[in-house]
Formats: C-alpha cells, structure tokens, sequence
C-alpha cells in the first residue's frame, strides 16, 4: 500500500523533472525497479495519463 501523498520522502528529481516538463511534451524517468518512479511523476502531474514500461532483460542463463 501507498504512503499518503503528505508522508512521501522529498525527491531530488523533482525539480528537474518538473523543469523538463516545462518546456518538453515527454519526459523519460529511469531508474531501478520500485524506486517511486512513478509516485514522483504522479506527484508532479497529477491523474494526467502517464506511460510506463519495463524493458525486458534477459540473463546469460536463457541463451
């Protein structure tokens, strides 16, 4: 479950994403899986749409 949007950690992303999406229709946020990549850009733009995907990885095993 979420935290309340009042308890989230300050991002540092924050102020450049929110800069970015300033003068630029798209911005891609990278990082690791479940790091709140998606709860900083929700929380800087709100119930706008947003797109969101994971690029399949495959291990050396699989080959």
């Amino acid at each position: 479950m979420a935290a309340p949007a009042s308890t989230l950690i300050p991002r540092l992303a924050a102020r450049r994403v929110t800069k970015a999406l300033a003068d630029t229709p798209v911005v891609m946020v990278t990082g690791p899986r479940q790091s709140g990549k998606t709860t900083l850009v929700r929380s800087l733009i709100g119930p706008k749409r947003t797109y969101s995907r994971t690029a399949p990885v495959q291990s050396s095993v699989s080959k």
